[in-house]
């Protein structure tokens, strides 16, 4: 919902700034600050070449030495992560595979609603114990309502180091945990089939979404909706919503693919007109100008002798990307032919 959000005019003022990476005595100091005496100067030398100014990487690079390797009594050669995610991904691929899918559900839980993932646990024969051995990897923190990620990057490497089977898994075990639309998203991700109940539900989400103005996610769910749609037309609909809704979002590149991914399966002509005519208008705004002038002028030449009012609409649109484009000879042409077949259409569209 950020996304949608327009920055304040006087965000251009404002001072940027780059952060770049530490210098070998910040990064000396960030280690010292965190692990005191216990890293032997050699290993923190090898740290701080590993972590390339990083202070996330430094830190969980250093985690992830043994005691002996942290003390120097123990070679680090080939033991060093190259990054604080090659760490994450090291300590998840050490740990035990029941809690590799207890973690696995721990990061798909929105949330991190504790007992939310217990009931997800439980639904797959898991003990609440699982993810124990995450903790004391330092991957997790638990409390009573909770269970917290110690960065987002550890949440993603569980996520996308699983296979997609094993998420699809996980998510239909949360889908048996949660209720409302948490349980929506959960069994639209574990569904590798056409589930119309499920997109109906989603799409209900987006318009709610919609109505809030949070464009972006009315998008995200009219495409996850358009998925689980075995209607091609039914499916091509629910893209068009979505690339309309991306577009007020600002993903304009979304948007399009939207409307090409639609374009493919398409059978109905009118609808085909108006994905056609979508596409020539965003495309209008994404510094396409004379692409978006071509297909707008092709898609009212295939309705001008069934639907001329609608071919009258398409024209008019095609000539502000004319102008851009340098051809405002054309504009002019384009203009009186949209004027000729707006006659008899009515006030609205003249």
């Amino acid at each position: 919902a950020l996304a949608d959000v327009p920055l304040p005019r006087e965000a251009a003022r404002l001072e940027e700034l780059r952060l770049g990476a530490l210098d070998a005595t910040d990064a000396r100091a960030v280690l010292t600050a965190t692990f005191g005496d216990e890293l032997a100067s050699p290993v923190v030398e090898q740290v701080i070449e590993s972590g390339q100014g990083n202070p996330l990487a430094l830190l969980e690079i250093a985690r992830d030495l043994t005691p002996e390797q942290r003390h120097a009594r123990a070679p680090l050669d080939g033991s060093l992560p190259p990054s604080a995610e090659g760490a994450y991904l090291r300590r998840i691929a050490a740990l035990p595979a029941d809690t590799r899918r207890a973690l696995l559900i721990a990061a798909l839980t929105r949330d991190g609603d504790r007992e939310t993932v217990a009931r997800a646990c439980t639904t797959v024969g898991l003990d609440a114990t699982a993810l124990d051995p995450a903790e004391r990897a330092g991957l997790v923190v638990q409390d009573e309502t909770r269970v917290t990620f110690c960065h987002e990057l550890a949440r993603t490497a569980v996520s996308y180091s699983a296979l997609a089977a094993e998420r699809r898994l996980a998510h239909g075990a949360l889908a048996r945990a949660v209720e409302g639309e948490q349980r929506l998203w959960h069994q639209a991700h574990a569904g590798t089939d056409p589930d119309e109940i499920v997109a109906e539900g989603l799409d209900g989400v987006a318009t709610r979404a919609r109505d809030q103005g949070a464009h972006a996610a009315a998008a995200r769910a009219l495409e996850e909706a358009a998925r689980m749609t075995s209607d091609p037309d039914r499916r091509a609909e629910r893209l068009l919503r979505a690339a309309q809704s991306a577009h007020v979002a600002g993903h304009v590149h979304a948007a399009l693919d939207h409307l090409g991914a639609a374009l493919e399966s398409v059978s109905a002509p009118a609808l085909r007109i108006e994905l056609e005519h979508a596409r020539g208008r965003i495309a209008a705004r994404s510094g396409e100008a004379a692409r978006a002038r071509d297909w707008l002028t092709a898609t009212a030449g295939r309705c001008e002798h069934d639907d001329p009012a609608k071919a009258a609409e398409i024209l008019a649109d095609a000539i502000l990307p004319s102008l851009r484009a340098g051809s405002p000879a054309d504009a002019v042409h384009l203009a009186r032919r949209s004027m000729r077949l707006a006659r008899g259409a009515g006030p609205t569209v003249r």
